[in-house]
This record gives C-alpha cells, structure tokens and sequence, in this order.
C-alpha cells in the first residue's frame, strides 16, 4: 500500500465508530462528515486491504458497513481499540504489509 493510500485509510478509520463488535464480525459507522472521496467502493477496497480481512458490505444509506475478519489473521482487539477511538492498531497492520 502507497503512503497515499495509508494516510487516505488513516482519515477513512478516524471517522470511523464500532457499532457492534463479536469475534469475525464488526458493524462500522462512519461520523461526521463525509468527505467525497469516501464512498462504499472505496470503503471496501481500503478495508479489504487489511490481512484478515475476509469480507465488507457497505450500507451507504445508513453510512454503515459490516467488515467480517479471519480472527487468527486479524486480532480482535484491533476492533476492541477502534471502539475506543484508537484507529493506530488497524493502521499499523496495514503499513507492514
């Protein structure tokens, strides 16, 4: 992943929420405003980009998506930090790839 695209899926996990959290499975919502450049597609290519991640389905209507992980790839606590507002955890797992 460039530094472009690190940065862009660094502002895309500060905006992002955990609405819902179980080992595999994670419902995100985005806060605030949303800049134009994040759309659903966007959403699930820079999600998918992340090891582990298995699979993303992007609600735009509700500013929502649910992301499903292989938990022995992608720890849980990743999403445990992002429901506390650290967004650092998931953004390092990306830049070592």
């Amino acid at each position: 992943m460039s530094s472009t695209e690190l940065e862009r899926l660094g502002d895309l996990l500060k905006r992002l929420s955990v609405a819902h959290h179980i080992e595999g499975r994670a419902r995100l919502k985005l806060n605030g405003k949303i800049p134009a450049w994040i759309s659903g597609e966007t959403v699930n290519r820079y999600m998918k980009s992340i090891k582990g991640v298995t699979g993303v389905s992007v609600n735009p209507f509700s500013a929502s998506a649910v992301v499903t992980y292989d938990k022995n790839e992608l720890s849980p606590t990743l999403f445990e930090a992002l429901a506390k507002g650290d967004y650092e955890p998931i953004l390092e797992t990306a830049r070592s790839l």
